[in-house]
């Protein structure tokens, strides 16, 4: 990277700050008609300004040896194997100062290392923390900042993936929490945004035909009252113990991969149903909703809640409409959880109720639904007795796959399984 790119990288930046929504540019009391203008007037008016950010982006250039491309730092992992993120943050931030957002899009990408490299250039000059997943298939991101910074960055994605079209608050679905809701930044090429481990092609995302079978929450509000529905939780286990629609099928399994086999397993009690899928932003049930429809016969009727838990929740809440979920739902980050609609779940060790983890101190890093008040009291948290942190098959992990090998009940309307083992506590 030469110095000559990092004026102009500087320049571009800063007439993109004073792009307005008209189009035009606005500063020092003055409208710019045209980029050439702006650009004319920030070099002639802000040169020592633009100097300084252009010195800022070329140590940041002469810094980025370890992102560059053409060494594959993206496609690396960003922590040690075996380790997990943290699931609880400690900080005196105003958290109105603050946003997160959380968005997908199915979208095809010819060079997803310069996407990447792109998000970590810009959540860096924010300092914005969260995920970034970048694939052939699309982006997958959660982050959080300022909410200037994420404003900026929200700008930036409207304008580079072509966005104007899209509501922003139900497509990017903004939420309170400030940057410590996570422990950095990390920004991955990945093979999938959203790994199924199983065959979807893009193409079938992106169909008329499958994109029909997106409902707005409003709909899916409806759907969900019908007698004749079988509603699936898309989600992990974990996710769905503190909180789910009433009366939803909730399968026992850890991670996402493993839902094409939980599905040929329950075939035939899936063929030929309504069946209405969700999941937390939408991204797992679009595809989940997609390997349903060419695995099961024509017709079986699949439909996902378009935004997933999240927009269905600010939805219910501007129409003032009683959800019909239950619970809390579960966010990759260290709050935990967002949208409080009850306690479905209790302390493994009190059974007060509860929906607040912790992570087995083994580090099996099985999560305990734990109240602080035990957790206080307990030197160690083990998710149960016979946890020795290493094969990952205690009894709780046992139990746990037990209840995924077990086929559901046939009949359409209700299930209301929730895997939970008392903890063991030293």
């Amino acid at each position: 990277r030469t110095l000559d790119c990092a004026r102009r990288r500087a320049a571009n930046l800063f007439i993109e700050q004073c792009q307005s929504n008209d189009g035009l540019w606005s500063c020092c009391g003055q409208t710019l008609q045209t980029k050439a203008e702006a650009f004319k007037h920030a070099h002639s008016d802000h040169g020592d300004e633009l100097q300084q950010e252009a010195s800022r982006v070329y140590r940041q250039y002469q810094d980025a040896e370890a992102i560059k491309i053409d060494n594959k730092t993206f496609r690396k992992r960003r922590s040690k194997k075996g380790s997990s993120d943290p699931i609880s943050t400690e900080c005196d931030c105003d958290i109105s100062d603050y946003t997160v957002i959380l968005f997908y899009l199915y979208q095809s990408i010819e060079s997803p290392d310069q996407v990447a490299e792109q998000h970590y250039q810009l959540c860096s000059q924010f300092s914005i923390t969260g995920k970034v997943r970048v694939a052939h298939e699309g982006v997958n991101v959660t982050l959080a900042g300022t909410n200037d910074a994420i404003g900026q960055y929200i700008k930036y994605i409207v304008d580079r993936l072509h966005l104007e079209d899209r509501d922003p608050y139900d497509f990017f679905k903004p939420s309170s929490g400030c940057v410590h809701v996570f422990e950095d930044l990390s920004v991955k090429v990945v093979e999938e945004i959203c790994p199924l481990n199983a065959d979807v092609a893009l193409s079938t995302l992106l169909t008329a035909s499958h994109k029909e079978g997106k409902l707005p929450p409003a709909k899916f509000h409806e759907m969900l009252q019908r007698q004749d529905v079988l509603i699936l939780d898309t989600r992990n286990y974990y996710e769905s113990r503190i909180g789910k629609f009433e009366g939803a099928i909730t399968p026992a399994t850890r991670k996402f991969a493993r839902f094409p086999a939980w599905v040929e397993r329950n075939k035939e009690a899936l063929d030929g149903k309504v069946v209405l899928t969700y999941c937390t932003g939408g991204i797992r049930c679009e595809k989940a909703s997609a390997y349903l429809r060419q695995t099961l016969s024509t017709d079986t009727q699949v439909w996902m809640l378009d935004g997933g838990i999240h927009n269905y929740l600010e939805w219910s809440k501007k129409a003032e409409i009683e959800p019909l979920w239950k619970g809390k739902n579960y966010v990759f980050d260290a709050r935990q959880s967002t949208g409080n609609q009850g306690t479905i779940s209790n302390c493994q060790v009190c059974q007060q109720p509860c929906a607040r983890y912790v992570k087995c101190s083994r580090q099996c890093h099985l999560l305990i639904i734990c109240c602080a008040t035990c957790e206080a009291k307990h030197e160690q948290m083990v998710c149960c007795d016979s946890c020795d942190g290493r094969t990952g098959m205690c009894k709780c992990e046992k139990l746990r796959r037990q209840e995924e090998a077990t086929p559901i009940k046939t009949s359409p309307m209700k299930s209301d399984q929730n895997i939970q083992t008392d903890a063991f506590f030293t």
